[in-house]
C-alpha cells in the first residue's frame, strides 16, 4: 500500500517531500535518512565511506536508507548523483549500490568486526565485494540483505567463477535472489552490462549521474541510464521475479511491504582498497497509475483494491472519498513542525456541525470504512472527539492543553512514525448506498 503524506520540519535547504516523492538536491540536511555502519552526512554529501583504514579489522562498509517505505510496485523513477574518488591503492575499489529492499530482519551478526547488522531501513549486507548488501561463499544465511533487488555499480574485478564471476572491474549488473538472500556474484544477475557497454570508467572521481526507471507490467522493464544515456534494460516484475541471465533460470519477486513497497538506499564497501563513496543529490517519484481516483494518499491510487473508492470519488488527489456535501472528498491536512512540537491535524471539507474523531495509529491499514477507506492501523488512539465549524476542525486548536505529540504519547526527536486520520458522521454518500460515516485522507509524520 503506499505511504502517507510525510511532514518533517525542513529549512530552506532541506529535501522537499510530499506523498510517493522526495528530493535531496544536495545533504545539507539528510532529514528523513537513515545511515547505517560508516555512512555519514559530509558537508553537503552523503558520504558512504571513506579511503582511511577502519580502526579495528578490515571491515569497511556503510549505508543509507530513505527512512520512510515508498511505493515501488505499480513503477517508480529515481536519480541520483555519485561520485567515487581518491583510492587508497591505484585502481580503486569495489563500488556502490543502489537497493530495493524489505529485508527481514534474522540477519546473523558478521564475524569480522563491524556495525550490527539489521532490517528494513537499519540492513547492511557484509563488506569488500559483497558491497554491503551481499555476502562471501563463507557466509550463513541471512547476511545479506534478503528480498531485495540492486543495481550495482562494481568497480573492481573479482573475475574468479568460483567467488564472484564479475566481467570486468566497470559494469552494471541488476542482482536479485528473490525473497531469499541476494548475493554480489554474477549468478545473482538478472541483467548486465560491461565496461565496453558502460561506456566511461565509473570510478574516476568525476560526477556521474544513474537514473532507475521501473515501469510496471507482465512483467515490466527496469530501465538503467548512466549520464543520460540508457545502458541497460531488463524484464522484471516485483511480483513475479524475472531471469537470472547466465543459467536462464527463473528467480521469484520480492515480499513488499503491503504488497506494494520497500525501503530504497545505497550500499558500498571496501576491504584492503578503499575510497570515499559519495551521493550528491537523489531524486525519487513513484508512478501513479492512470484512471484510478483519490481516496487515501494524495497519489490518486488505492494499491490494495481492485476498483476506485468505494463510493467513486470524483474529486481531486488528496481527499478521501465523496460525502453528502463534497465530491472531492474531505481532507486532512498539517500545519507547524516537529522540531517545534506544534504540529497541527486540520480538518476539512467535512459535512457542518457533526462530529469527527481525530485518530492516531502505530501502522498502516488499507480497509474499506464507511463510504471510505481507512489507512491509519496498528494500535488506533482517538485523540480528540470535536464538531465541525463550516466543515472544519482541528487538533489540538486554540483551547487546547496538550500537544499532538503529548496526547500520542510520542517524543519529539524519537524518529518514531505515527499515521493519523479523520472520522467523521455522514448523512448519505453520493455514489453508492450510503453508510453513516467516512474518513479523509491521511498524514504521516516522523516524530
Amino acid at each position: 500500500m503506499r505511504s502517507l503524506p510525510l511532514i518533517l520540519a525542513v529549512g530552506a535547504l532541506a529535501p522537499v517531500l510530499s506523498a510517493q516523492s522526495f528530493t535531496y538536491p544536495d545533504f545539507s540536511s539528510t532529514a528523513g535518512l537513515n545511515t547505517v555502519g560508516l555512512a555519514t552526512q559530509a558537508g553537503n554529501l552523503l558520504r558512504l565511506q571513506d579511503n582511511i583504514a577502519p580502526a579495528v579489522g578490515t571491515d569497511n562498509r556503510g549505508g543509507a536508507w530513505y527512512a520512510t517505505p515508498v511505493s515501488v510496485s505499480s513503477g517508480f523513477d529515481t536519480t541520483f548523483t555519485f561520485r567515487m574518488h581518491t583510492p587508497s591503492t591505484t585502481g580503486g575499489a569495489d563500488g556502490l549500490a543502489f537497493v530495493i529492499q524489505n529485508d527481514q530482519g534474522g540477519n546473523v551478526q558478521q564475524t569480522n568486526p563491524g556495525p550490527n547488522v539489521g532490517a528494513g531501513n537499519t540492513a547492511l549486507g557484509r563488506h569488500a565485494a559483497a558491497l554491503g548488501y551481499g555476502n562471501f561463499l563463507t557466509s550463513l544465511p541471512g547476511e545479506t540483505i534478503d528480498n531485495s533487488l540492486v543495481i550495482e555499480l562494481d568497480t573492481f574485478a573479482n573475475t574468479s567463477a568460483t567467488t564472484w564471476g564479475d566481467p570486468d572491474g566497470n559494469h552494471i549488473s541488476i542482482h536479485t535472489g528473490g525473497s531469499g538472500d541476494n548475493g554480489t556474484h554474477e549468478s545473482f544477475s538478472i541483467g548486465r552490462v560491461n565496461s565496453a557497454g558502460v561506456g566511461v570508467d565509473m570510478n574516476n572521481g568525476v560526477n556521474h549521474t544513474l537514473r532507475v526507471v521501473y515501469t510496471a507490467g507482465s512483467p515490466g522493464t527496469l530501465e538503467v541510464y548512466l549520464d543520460g544515456v540508457l545502458k541497460l534494460t531488463a524484464p522484471y516484475s516485483f511480483a513475479t521475479g524475472g531471469t537470472w541471465i547466465d543459467s536462464s533460470t527463473p528467480v521469484g519477486g520480492l515480499n513488499l511491504i503491503g504488497g506494494t513497497s520497500a525501503h530504497v538506499g545505497f550500499t558500498s564497501a571496501a576491504g584492503s582498497a578503499r575510497e570515499f563513496r559519495d551521493i550528491l543529490s537523489w531524486t525519487w517519484t513513484s508512478t501513479v497509475p492512470p484512471n484510478i481516483n483519490a481516496f487515501c494518499f494524495g497519489d490518486g491510487v488505492d494499491l490494495g483494491h481492485t476498483t476506485p473508492c468505494p463510493c467513486g470519488n470524483v474529486g481531486a488527489a488528496g481527499n478521501g472519498c465523496a460525502n453528502s456535501v463534497n465530491p472531492a472528498g474531505a481532507n486532512l491536512a498539517t500545519t507547524g513542525a516537529t522540531a517545534t512540537d506544534d504540529v497541527v491535524l486540520v480538518g476539512s471539507g467535512m459535512p457542518a456541525t457533526v462530529s469527527c474523531i481525530y485518530l492516531q495509529g502505530d501502522g498502516l491499514d488499507d480497509a474499506v470504512f464507511g463510504d471510505g477507506v481507512r489507512c491509519t492501523g496498528g494500535t488506533l488512539l482517538r485523540l480528540r472527539t470535536k464538531t465541525n465549524v463550516g466543515g472544519a476542525s482541528s487538533f489540538p486548536d486554540s483551547v487546547e492543553t496538550v500537544t499532538l505529540s503529548q496526547r500520542g504519547g510520542v517524543t519529539v526527536g524519537s524518529g518514531v512514525t505515527r499515521y493519523y486520520q479523520t472520522y467523521y458522521r455522514n448523512s448519505a454518500a453520493l455514489f453508492c448506498p450510503p453508510e453513516t460515516f467516512n474518513v479523509t485522507n491521511g498524514q504521516v509524520v516522523i516524530w
